[in-house]
């Protein structure tokens, strides 16, 4: 069977805050089309109608397809049911399956605002909370680029760290730390 040769690999994303939140496992923009290539190989598109289903008795009947862009129904992983109709003979293949996989962003805090006094000593910002081992990088209030889980500051203005995941999912979350300046009196 010409189908079962091309393998289907899952469709993995990071949670986002379209829904007004980033921590709920629910993505609103999943392309369930981008596995219509794949899925075909090297045949000719037209000549197929692929659709995307919530459940195998759907992808079955050819019921209820799913629109794309898709958010997915089931929190955190959601397997997607496929459904492939030569248009010239009219077989059907309906034993493609995929998972989607919506994962985490880093979870951490930083406190913000912060005062940092001009004529004391330095400030150091930090990551506090941090939930799990992530890759950090700072900007400060000139555009520099500095790595690891904190920074020394001399003056005020808005920083940003950005986290991202460090075990391949690439996901990244930025938080911003307002810090002002004060002189001792």
């Amino acid at each position: 069977d010409v189908y079962k040769r091309q393998p289907v690999t899952n469709i993995e994303v990071c949670d986002d805050d379209t829904d007004g939140d980033d921590t709920n496992g629910f993505v609103q923009s999943i392309d369930l089309e981008s596995q219509t290539s794949t899925i075909l190989g090297t045949q000719n598109s037209s000549d197929f109608t692929v659709t995307y289903h919530e459940s195998s008795a759907e992808a079955n009947s050819g019921t209820n397809p799913l629109s794309s862009p898709f958010t997915n129904t089931t929190v955190n992983q959601q397997t997607i049911y496929v459904r492939v109709v030569n248009d010239d003979t009219g077989c059907v293949n309906d034993d493609y399956t995929f998972d989607i996989i919506v994962n985490p962003l880093p979870d951490f805090t930083v406190t913000t605002p912060q005062i940092v006094c001009l004529n004391g000593p330095e400030l150091i910002l930090s990551v506090e909370n941090s939930a799990a081992s992530y890759d950090f990088e700072w900007t400060d209030t000139n555009g520099n680029r500095i790595f690891g889980s904190q920074i020394t500051v001399t003056s005020g203005g808005l920083y940003t760290v950005t986290g991202t995941t460090t075990d391949g999912t690439n996901c990244s979350r930025t938080r911003e730390i307002q810090v002002n300046e004060s002189i001792i009196a």
